[in-house]
């Protein structure tokens, strides 16, 4: 995943984007993650929309910038569909706060 956050004035750049990607990787996380902390089913979809909110709601983020998520290391724009024993795992954040 790559993103472009802006932070609120006078916080931490390098704090805030520590805490986004500890927020991604709880919510990607396979047993405990997804937008019910109960983990992610076989052949849920990541839908571009969560990832939004998870981000914004972040501590120190005012907004997403631009987001780009990544399927086979391929960026998509849209939401990654997975196949029916597909299973999120969340990789490598490219997060730069701005």
């Amino acid at each position: 995943m790559r993103a472009k956050v802006q932070s609120y004035p006078g916080k931490n750049i390098s704090q805030v984007q520590q805490q986004i990607i500890q927020s991604l990787n709880q919510f990607f996380h396979p047993l405990f993650g997804g937008s019910d902390g109960k983990g992610w089913v076989f052949g849920r979809d990541v839908y571009r929309s969560e990832v939004l909110q998870v981000i914004d709601e972040t501590p120190g983020s005012d907004r997403v910038l631009s987001l780009e998520l990544l399927a086979d290391g391929k960026p998509q724009c849209g939401n990654i569909c997975l196949g029916s024993l597909g299973l999120v795992a969340a990789g490598q954040h490219d997060i730069t706060v701005v």
